[in-house]
């Protein structure tokens, strides 16, 4: 049984060779069609519909072997949400930071800095634009 898994792996392996794979818009995709999967429970048959065509769509990228052009695809994607995907990280950082660490929103440029918490008056310079300020963490 153990061999036919083995063999099984070596087949999939050689047929996705040269494909693209999954990436960050396929991930995209598929939260979506599940989502829309889940609304039309509610009797909105056409979501269901989109939802099975957004899958049909993620499995022809998947395996694609037209790679630039997929790859293409994902690039405008990261570029769509980039600025997304920096908030959230953003929120996530200073979540697990949050008992050690105090951030500061740049005056003059509005970048995001940290200090750590408990030291008093600092005076900090944004890692952007030099400008300087006295935080109090």
């Amino acid at each position: 049984m153990q061999n036919w898994f083995m063999r099984m792996a070596y087949k999939f392996a050689n047929f996705m060779r040269g494909r693209r794979g999954n990436d960050e818009f396929g991930n995209f995709i598929i939260g979506v069609s599940i989502v829309l999967m889940f609304i039309s429970f509610f009797n909105l048959q056409i979501l269901w519909y989109i939802a099975l065509a957004l899958l049909v769509y993620w499995l022809f990228r998947m395996f694609s072997k037209n790679i630039p052009m997929r790859a293409r695809e994902n690039e405008v994607y990261l570029k769509l949400t980039a600025n997304i995907r920096s908030w959230f990280n953003l929120q996530r950082k200073r979540w697990r930071g949050r008992k050690t660490t105090k951030y500061f929103k740049c005056k003059k440029c509005g970048s995001v800095y940290s200090l750590p918490k408990g030291k008093g008056k600092l005076k900090a310079k944004c890692p952007s634009c030099g400008e300087q300020a006295i935080h109090r963490t």
